[in-house]
């Protein structure tokens, strides 16, 4: 029931004309918690703004000189994704270390300093791990209405996903990022919305969609997770991955969720192990509480996703382990994703395994690790079997939970 990927077209000039799309490619292998508030908006640094505006020279060499990583979903769909070039996610990551650094207590401090990630997030830039386990995802549930159209389901049949939707069917993927999961949506024939808060993921996969010819199927809007006064947009499957960071940006996915689950939608979420992901489904089982998908509410359907470096059989690969909740539970997604070959994304080995992003945010995780660790050395005795106890005077001090 897969379609395969529609050759890629070179494009003539517009105001968001790719300038690396200079001729055909081959085909290549590839209510319970608080409520968060409004999330504050920072402007985006002059140096991205400057790269997508009008007819611009400078627009069109900033894409031109994207990353393109190669991906492989399954047999027969193999998609180019652009993300940011290193330069590009240097410059967003220094901003977002800059103004993190300036919101702290000061220097020397040991408390790590406020979650500012959301609101300066350079991590739309590049592409995730968690997404290919997602596309994959998408994948089954399109096949699932696909196999729906063909063949009714009876009366008394209980629903299974999207085998209930109306033949027209809209899917909107939160904080895409550079969308490979709406790429894939579209690839397979299916309209797509995909959202981001900030402009510099969306021009990225605008340009993706273009070099694929899927421009009319997929389109890209400014939308904020975290600002409930807006409603979602309408969809028959809503979709996000690596969205489990940060404590408020949990707390208000699980939010949409619910708004998502109330109106009927699919929904999939996607993710690697945030360290947010149990107060995510700590709120969402909270406020779904009178609802039967409370019962094992989890992320039980599990997938692999695979980084590689060129396409050599000698190539060193990262194999990352991806879970995804799936509401209604049981769905086309859980056997799907179970039974295929991993997905595999491959950087040009001028980049290397993962993107710029992905790199320090192990830098900061290690770093992290060493600050608690030193809190803990400052504050903490060790007991008679040498683990550290908290003292008793200091547990309502500390800045952070492990």
């Amino acid at each position: 029931a897969l379609e395969t990927m529609p050759t890629p077209r070179s494009e003539s000039s517009s105001s968001s004309s790719d300038a690396s799309d200079g001729g055909d490619r081959d085909q290549d292998e590839a209510e319970g918690g608080p409520r968060p508030a409004k999330r504050g908006r920072f402007a985006v640094p002059s140096c991205v703004t400057c790269l997508f505006e009008g007819l611009s020279e400078s627009g069109r060499a900033a894409l031109a000189d994207a990353v393109e990583v190669r991906v492989r979903i399954g047999k027969g769909i193999r998609l180019r994704i652009l993300e940011a070039s290193p330069e590009q996610q240097g410059r967003l990551v220094e901003q977002a270390v800059d103004e993190a650094a300036s919101s702290s207590s000061g220097p020397g401090a040991l408390e790590p300093p406020p979650s500012s990630a959301p609101q300066l997030d350079p991590y739309g830039s590049a592409l995730w791990p968690s997404a290919l386990v997602l596309s994959q995802a998408v994948v089954a549930h399109a096949a699932a209405f696909r196999s729906a159209k063909a063949k009714p389901s009876s009366a008394g049949a209980p629903a299974t996903g999207l085998s209930q939707v109306e033949p027209e069917l809209q899917l909107l993927e939160l904080g895409a990022g550079c969308g490979l999961a709406a790429l894939t949506a579209a690839t397979l024939g299916l309209n797509v919305l995909a959202t981001d808060f900030r402009d510099l993921p969306l021009e990225l996969l605008a340009a993706s969609a273009r070099r694929h010819g899927l421009g009319a199927r997929l389109k890209t809007e400014l939308f904020d997770i975290c600002d409930l006064s807006v409603p979602l947009p309408a969809a028959d499957l809503v979709m996000a991955s690596d969205v489990l960071y940060d404590r408020q940006t949990a707390i208000a996915m699980a939010e949409r969720v619910a708004e998502a689950r109330r109106r009927g939608s699919v929904v999939l979420v996607a993710d690697c192990g945030r360290p947010n992901r149990d107060v995510f489904l700590g709120t969402l089982r909270r406020i779904l509480k009178t609802e039967d998908t409370v019962d094992g509410l989890d992320f039980n359907c599990h997938g692999v996703a695979v980084q590689r470096v060129d396409d050599s059989a000698s190539s060193f690969c990262r194999k990352v382990s991806v879970d995804i909740l799936e509401l209604p539970q049981n769905g086309p997604a859980q056997a799907f994703v179970n039974m295929v070959e991993p997905a595999v994304c491959i950087r040009p080995a001028t980049v290397g395994l993962a993107s710029l992003v992905e790199s320090t945010c192990w830098t900061t995780a290690e770093t992290e690790r060493l600050r608690i660790q030193k809190w803990l050395s400052n504050h903490s005795s060790m007991d008679q079997g040498g683990n550290a106890r908290m003292l008793s005077d200091q547990n309502q001090n500390m800045p952070f939970h492990t």
